[in-house]
């Protein structure tokens, strides 16, 4: 095990320096989960190196370093809670949709799955009260719905009616889709993109530098004021 001495004087049992953590590096990890909806990609063992390094810290009695130890300790608050907020929220998203669990470490995967097990849970006995003939339909045996239909009088009744409400929605289906196409825009991914949670809690990337993708023209637009990809016109 090799010992680094640093310039304040501290001392630290290590590692390489790539491994090593710095202020720097929590800084940074900060600022990236306030900027983005999804988590930033950290090492399993983030918050085993804080640990170290506000140790390290507190070791040390200096100005500067008592004062990069207040500092890095309200930054790592603030990380904690940014990664926990995302955590639930991707545990209410995975009630209704499928949600990786990408960028997540140990303690966070087994937070989601608990979280998300319960509001699942909750979600579906919720929605038995408002609409029990929906959930009971798994339930219906399909003979009785053989019999509800063998009156062929009824049945012509039924087609033809659907026939007419299709053909009077047809329009409307054609507005819809032209509206959607409005909505979109079409880019070039100028750096990459990892994947994220868009602010229509939709997922979207990961896209390669050069690729050329179409988007929801807020997502879009988003993305080109970050300067990650440029609209084509």
């Amino acid at each position: 095990m090799m010992i680094k001495l640093f310039e304040d004087g501290g001392l630290s049992l290590d590692m390489d320096e790539e491994d090593l953590l710095t202020f720097e590096k929590i800084r940074n990890v900060r600022k990236e989960e306030r900027e983005n909806d999804t988590l930033a990609d950290i090492d399993e063992d983030f918050f085993e190196k804080v640990e170290d390094y506000l140790a390290s810290k507190k070791r040390i009695s200096s100005k500067k370093s008592n004062r990069e130890f207040e500092n890095a300790k309200t930054m790592v608050e603030d990380i904690i809670d940014n990664r926990l907020k995302k955590v639930m929220r991707y545990s209410f998203l995975s009630t209704k949709t499928k949600i990786p669990t990408d960028n997540m470490i140990n303690g966070e995967i087994g937070i989601y799955k608990t979280i998300g097990k319960k509001l699942k849970e909750r979600r579906e006995t919720l929605l038995k009260t408002i609409d029990p003939e929906k959930t009971n339909e798994k339930n219906v045996d399909l003979k009785d719905r053989e019999v509800e239909r063998s009156n062929s009088t009824e049945k012509k009744e039924v087609e033809e009616k659907g026939e007419e409400v299709l053909f009077e929605g047809s329009s409307l289906v054609e507005d819809e889709n032209k509206e959607k196409e409005l909505s979109k825009i079409e880019v070039k991914v100028l750096e990459k993109v990892e994947e994220f949670l868009g602010t229509d809690m939709k997922v979207y990337g990961p896209y390669e530098e050069e690729e050329i993708v179409e988007l929801d023209k807020e997502i879009g637009d988003i993305l080109v004021k970050q300067g990650k990809v440029e609209k084509i016109d």
